[in-house]
C-alpha cells in the first residue's frame, strides 16, 4: 500500500508542477499586467516629477479624464547614453490592446540628446514619439 500510495502522489505532485503551478503563475502575471496597465497614466500626477513611470523620469503640467496629458516633459536614460530630455505639447497613454503593447505618445515636441565624451549635442524636433515597444505587457 505504501508503494502505491508514493507513486500516486508523485504523479499527483508531477501534475501539479507542471501544470498547476505555472497556470497559477500565468495568471497571477495577467492580473499584475493588467493591474499596471489600467493604472499606469493614473501614476502621473500634474505638477510633479515622477520618477517610476515606464523607467523615466516624467512631469506633466496638465490631465485630463481619457488618459491624455498636455505640457509633457520626459528624461529617458535607457535610449541614449548621457540621457535624452523631451518635451511635448500633448501626450496619451494607450493601454494594451489586444497584441498586449502599451504605448505612451507625445505629440508636437522636440527631444534633446547629448553625447559628453564627443561635445554632441543633437536637437530633434518630432510630430509623433512613441515610447511602447520596450514596454510590452505581453509575455
Amino acid at each position: 500500500p505504501c508503494f502505491y500510495a508514493s507513486i500516486f502522489l508523485s504523479l499527483v505532485t508531477l501534475g501539479c508542477s507542471l501544470y498547476v503551478g505555472p497556470f497559477g503563475n500565468r495568471l497571477f502575471e495577467m492580473a499584475v499586467d493588467e493591474t499596471f496597465s489600467k493604472k499606469a497614466a493614473s501614476i502621473l500626477r500634474p505638477g510633479t516629477f515622477t520618477e517610476d513611470f515606464l523607467n523615466l523620469v516624467a512631469y506633466v503640467g496638465e490631465k485630463t479624464e481619457d488618459q491624455k496629458f498636455k505640457k509633457i516633459f520626459v528624461y529617458d536614460r535607457s535610449m541614449v547614453k548621457d540621457g535624452a530630455a523631451i518635451t511635448a505639447q500633448s501626450a496619451e497613454w494607450i493601454p494594451p490592446g489586444p497584441n498586449g503593447w502599451a504605448q505612451l505618445k507625445l505629440y508636437k515636441g522636440l527631444a534633446i540628446s547629448t553625447n559628453l565624451k564627443d561635445n554632441f549635442i543633437r536637437r530633434i524636433n518630432f510630430d509623433e514619439y512613441n515610447f511602447g515597444h520596450g514596454y510590452a505587457f505581453k509575455r
